[in-house]
């Protein structure tokens, strides 16, 4: 490898060289080509900054590395701390098309990773327990009602509204005590910290269905609805350096730092709750019923049903919008991505399913795009409203504009 220009490069610099790569001055090449084009992409052996890929017509190949480690990428360049370096070679192989290199990444990725433990284990466990529900000794109606009452707190109003809808995109606003209700509950669903899982999605609408997708549906169904959580693809250094760039705004606030400082804070705040699930339930249990063992296996029912079972549900419907909602419905927009309105995750997640319709208008704090796109999860969102809990609600923008679907 011949090392060209080792010039030291700011943020901004690399930002000018993406914006003026026809202009960019470097010492004479062999046949040097006059067309130059640049590919930014996350990857590589270090995911802290951006990486540029630059195509010299096929015979040469340049990369820009703006990164904290030091890392070598054979064919590529080298990459310091505080340093971008450019470097050119002769590739052995023909050179890739920008689709071809773009193909190779996203596979790359969906193989890349050792299994996440941490987070695979509670995954089998919570399946395995979740059976439980079809034997006859765990099932009570009063269990069906803490699942359904769970899903609605937790799969409805956590979730959707809380860490999607209001943390991520900000398409209302409530008062601050209020906000940090609805993430404690999100994380009670075993969902991760609020500024993962905003950095996550965020970086999803910014590259929906592109090789930086971090689970399009195109790199595999499956991958797209849970194997992309079970494997390990970031170290906890560089989803730090993730979570400024997509989520500084949540790292604001002190609350939210607090919880990133230490990493076992989400499963620890789940595993608490559970417990007092579990305390409540058999305290009342044993009040209301005079046998022993009636008080058991209705503690046992409730607790299955409305937390193992009722967090397993969850989990699906949450990840049927990144899997189904990306394959299967109709698109009112021609958006750049692959999303779909699917009746049936909308039913599941009380709104989320109209997706496509989302990807056209993110800001907004509605899915209804069409009067009969019934979206429950902005009626309520609309009673916090009038309750006084929640301000500033986005209107789609087809409705702020007066205009209307064909």
């Amino acid at each position: 490898m011949e090392a060209i220009n080792s010039n030291r490069f700011t943020v901004a610099e690399v930002a000018r060289l993406w914006t003026t790569a026809p202009s960019l001055q470097s010492p004479p090449l062999p046949n040097q080509p006059s067309r130059f084009s640049l590919y930014p992409h996350w990857g590589g052996g270090s995911m802290l900054g951006n990486h540029y890929d630059a195509r010299l017509n096929g015979n040469w190949a340049v990369s820009l590395h703006f990164g904290k480690d030091a890392v070598r990428w054979p064919g590529r360049g080298v990459h310091f701390k505080g340093i971008a370096t450019m470097a050119v070679d002769a590739p052995t192989q023909p050179e890739s098309t920008p689709s071809e290199v773009h193909e190779a990444e996203s596979t790359a990725r969906s193989v890349a990773g050792a299994i996440r433990w941490d987070y695979f284990l509670p995954f089998v466990i919570l399946h395995v327990l979740t059976l439980l529900i079809f034997v006859p000794w765990f099932f009570s109606w009063t269990g069906v009602i803490a699942f359904t009452a769970g899903v609605v707190v937790f799969g409805q109003m956590a979730i959707p509204i809380g860490y999607h809808r209001l943390l991520t995109h900000h398409s209302f606003r409530t008062p601050k005590w209020f906000e940090r209700i609805l993430v404690t509950l999100a994380m009670c669903s075993a969902q991760e910290t609020p500024a993962h899982w905003v950095a996550w999605h965020r970086m999803h609408h910014t590259h929906s269905d592109k090789p930086h997708d971090p689970h399009s549906p195109r790199q595999g169904f499956m991958w797209a609805h849970v194997r992309w959580l079970v494997h390990e693809s970031r170290t906890r250094e560089e989803l730090f350096a993730m979570y400024k760039k997509y989520a500084r705004d949540i790292l604001s606030d002190p609350y939210y730092r607090w919880i990133e400082r230490v990493p076992a804070t989400a499963g620890v705040l789940y595993l608490v709750h559970a417990v007092i699930y579990l305390l409540v339930t058999a305290a009342i249990c044993w009040a209301v019923y005079d046998s022993t063992s009636e008080a058991v296996r209705m503690t046992a029912s409730v607790f299955v049903w409305g937390v193992v079972a009722r967090t397993v549900w969850v989990w699906h419907i949450t990840w049927s919008v990144n899997s189904l909602s990306h394959v299967f419905g109709y698109r009112n927009y021609e958006t750049s991505d692959d999303s779909r309105n699917n009746w049936l995750v909308t039913l599941l997640t009380a709104g989320e399913g109209w997706h496509n319709n989302h990807h056209a208008d993110p800001a907004s704090a509605s899915v209804q795009h069409r009067w009969w796109e019934i979206d429950l999860n902005y009626y309520v969102i609309r009673l916090w409203g009038m309750m006084g809990l929640a301000t500033h609600i986005i209107r789609p923008r087809i409705k702020r504009k007066g205009q209307s679907l064909p």
